[in-house]
């Protein structure tokens, strides 16, 4: 980093401009290289914790893969080894939360609730559900 520094001398007529250098003293060494798997991994797992949100997910399959291919136009095979590695059982605890949410909210979101509810039936219960 170079600093400029003004001194003025002691008639205060002339001035004289100096530059000090100083030590970089910074620790680089663990610091880690952005890589374009790294890059894959945030959008990925952004476009996961999206979907979490709207649906519950128990486990990873092809249709949430398909999804998250589509969000982030990441090859299916490295969307497939980041999720499963990133949730191997899937995750349903963003979805409880919003829906627990969406049970106090009244009229507003009645349909929206009553839709969750049969995905919740469906997805994580296993019971055949429709919503009418």
């Amino acid at each position: 980093m170079i600093v400029g520094i003004t001194i003025r001398l002691k008639s205060g007529v002339k001035s004289k401009e100096l530059q000090r250098h100083l030590k970089d003293s910074r620790n680089l060494a663990m610091t880690q290289t952005i890589t374009a798997m790294l890059i894959a991994k945030q959008k990925v797992r952004q476009a996961y914790i999206t979907e979490s949100l709207e649906r519950p997910i128990t486990k990873i399959t092809l249709s949430v893969v398909d999804y998250i291919v589509q969000r982030t136009g990441t090859d299916g095979k490295t969307v497939e080894d980041i999720l499963i590695e990133t949730y191997p059982n899937g995750s349903i605890g963003a979805f409880m939360t919003k829906y627990f949410e969406m049970a106090f909210k009244g009229r507003d979101e009645a349909t929206e609730f009553e839709k969750a509810t049969v995905e919740l039936f469906q997805d994580v219960f296993g019971f055949e559900s429709k919503h009418v």
